[in-house]
Order: structure tokens, then C-alpha cells, then sequence
């Protein structure tokens, strides 16, 4: 049983992460709690739902990708930047991303209605036996595809003019003006990213449960936890999060109702914010951010 529940714990963690790693990285561009990196998650999911029904499943997770990346670069360039530009407060533009998020789930509920939806074939196969615990092939994919995908979010920003951009913007978005860093274009491409990273995990997810209007919020919530435990500007400490969350919430399932685990996100949320606000392996913000 214990193998088991670590398997299942695992699995939820690296998608966790994946979450955990996308806010971090649109955190640290826009400098903002950003409501709509949940609006990514479910229009990525959503927009498999409907590919998947004219063209291959690769087509179909692919474009549900972009989809997800696109609805975070169309809001940052139509919505935050010119909310930024004209000197608004953090605030406002978390108040406009909660008003954007609200849009973008009620068009989700008007076009395709609140039932649930499933993207989950009839198949039942047993699964793979692996040290003891039994384990999906959706769930060999799903943890193969996240290792993957952050790997090479790790080397996109350790590797890469853009990646170095991000880092130095989330260190200090002011000096990286005053060098000649292109702010505002690498303030959109975080946003793209940490929204795609969103879009990859609300595709994962969306073949091993059901699909609901409100999805993202839940995975909102996911995001921001495993970024603040980890340290929201570290890329090892949002790993780190995500995949303490996971196993946490199957271990913690073993012994308290499923309907539990939102609460048990929150403990840790708490716990972490009074011990040991920067998270696992964060620096101490040098400013307060809303």
C-alpha cells in the first residue's frame, strides 16, 4: 500500500512541479499574482478536448500547448503591459487578472456548459507492476513528459539569452532596464512560458481526470503553493515543492478524506509562511510584491 500511495504521490508531484516552476517564472517576470495562469491550465485541457476529435492526439496536446502559452501572452501584451505602463500598482494588476480569469471560465461554462467532460478512453488496463505499486501507462507518460519538459525549461533559462533575461529581470527588473535588457518583450516571453508550462500541466492532468470549468483554480492553487514552499525564484526549489505537495496530499489521503487535501495545501502553505517564508532554497524578497 505504502509503495503504492509513494507511486501515485510521485506521479501528482512532477505535474505539481511543473505548475510550480510556470508560476514562478511569470511571477518573476510580471512581478504579480497572476489569477490567469489558472485560465491557462483549463483553455489548454479544454482545447484538447476539441482537437483531439478532428486530428492525432499529439496534434491535439500540442495545440492545446499553444493554446495555453497564447491566452498568457495575449493577456500580458493587451491586458498588463499598457496596466503597467501607465504606472499602476501591483494590485490593480492582480485585480485585472482576477477579472480576466473570471471571463475566461464563464466563456469555458457558456461554450461548453459545466458538466464534466472526460478525455479518458474506455480502455481499464491493469497497469505495469513496478516495485510493488501498479502504475498506468497514462502515469509512465505523464511522469516521463513532466521530467522532460522541465529539463528543458532548466535549460531554456540557464542556456539561452532569453532564459538569462528572465533571471536577470526577476533579480532586478530595474537594472535590467538600465543595461539594455528588453524588459517588456522579456516580461511577455515569461509569461508565455510560465502559461505553457500551465498548458502542459493541464494537458497531462486532463487525461487521468475529468475536466470541469473550474479546474484551474485548483491548479492555481497548486502552483502557488509549490512555488512559495520551494522559493519563488528558484527553478530547484519550485521542483522541490511541487513534489513534497504530492506526496504529502497521497500520503495524508491515507489516513484523512479525499475532501481534505485542499486543506492540507493550505496547512502547508501556512506552516512555511511562518517558519520559512522564502521557501526551501529562496532568498528573502528584498521588496514586497503583491
Amino acid at each position: 500500500m505504502l509503495n503504492q500511495i509513494l507511486a501515485n504521490g510521485i506521479v501528482a508531484g512532477v505535474v505539481i512541479a511543473v505548475l510550480a516552476v510556470g508560476f514562478s517564472i511569470l511571477y518573476s517576470g510580471s512581478r504579480f499574482f497572476v489569477f490567469t495562469f489558472g485560465a491557462s491550465f483549463a483553455w489548454a485541457a479544454y482545447a484538447v478536448f476539441v482537437l483531439i476529435q478532428w486530428c492525432p492526439t499529439i496534434l491535439a496536446v500540442c495545440g492545446g500547448i499553444l493554446v495555453g502559452a497564447g491566452v498568457g501572452g495575449v493577456l500580458e501584451w493587451g491586458i498588463y503591459r499598457p496596466i503597467r505602463q501607465k504606472g499602476r500598482s501591483s494590485l490593480i494588476l492582480m485585480l485585472a487578472s482576477i477579472g480576466a480569469y473570471t471571463v475566461l471560465q464563464n466563456a469555458i461554462s457558456l461554450t461548453f456548459g459545466d458538466v464534466t467532460r472526460s478525455l479518458r478512453g474506455s480502455d481499464t488496463a491493469a497497469g505495469h507492476l513496478i516495485l510493488g505499486a501498479r502504475v498506468t501507462t497514462t502515469q509512465l507518460v505523464t511522469l516521463a513528459a513532466s521530467v522532460v519538459v522541465l529539463a528543458g525549461t532548466w535549460l531554456v533559462l540557464r542556456g539561452t539569452p532569453l532564459g538569462k533575461n528572465v533571471r536577470a529581470i526577476s533579480n532586478d527588473d530595474v537594472l535590467a532596464r538600465v543595461v539594455g535588457i528588453n524588459v517588456d518583450g522579456t516580461v511577455l516571453f515569461s509569461a508565455m512560458l510560465g502559461s505553457g508550462l500551465a498548458a502542459v500541466a493541464g494537458v497531462l492532468m486532463s487525461f487521468d481526470t475529468n475536466l470541469i470549468p473550474t479546474m484551474g483554480f485548483q491548479a492555481l492553487l497548486l502552483g502557488v503553493v509549490g512555488a512559495v514552499v520551494g522559493g519563488i525564484n528558484s527553478f530547484g526549489g519550485a521542483v522541490l515543492g511541487g513534489l513534497l505537495l504530492g506526496i504529502t496530499q497521497h500520503l495524508a489521503v491515507w489516513r484523512v478524506p479525499t475532501q481534505w487535501q485542499d486543506a492540507i495545501v493550505f496547512a502547508i502553505l501556512v506552516l512555511f509562511l511562518i517558519l520559512r517564508p522564502q521557501g526551501f532554497l529562496g532568498k528573502p524578497l528584498g521588496r514586497a510584491a503583491v
